[in-house]
């Protein structure tokens, strides 16, 4: 555990479960009251809580042209990851 109780796992199968989704605006201000902020990278911001990270950026997709904001996360279980979208109002793709 870390120093907030988040349960730390190692590189590989830390979290089985992955999803992204593409969102209208940045949804960072909704995560802000439950979820733990580590940082940025590139514009890239990561949060997590127990057994769910996540992580925001402006994202450009594959033959896309122009950037939007798009939501990667990774849970323990599929339920975790289902509780994810369901806390941002979001469908995975």
């Amino acid at each position: 555990m870390d120093a907030d109780g988040h349960r730390v796992v190692d590189v590989g199968g830390g979290m089985p479960c992955t999803a992204s989704a593409q969102v209208a605006s940045d949804c960072a201000p909704q995560l802000k009251p439950d979820w733990s902020f580590y940082g940025e990278v590139n514009g890239m911001r990561a949060y997590s809580r127990v057994h769910q990270v996540v992580c925001v950026a402006k994202w450009k997709d594959l033959g896309a042209t122009k950037q939007t904001w798009r939501v990667f996360a990774g849970a323990t279980t599929k339920d975790e990851l289902g509780r994810i979208a369901t806390g941002l109002g979001i469908e995975w793709e």
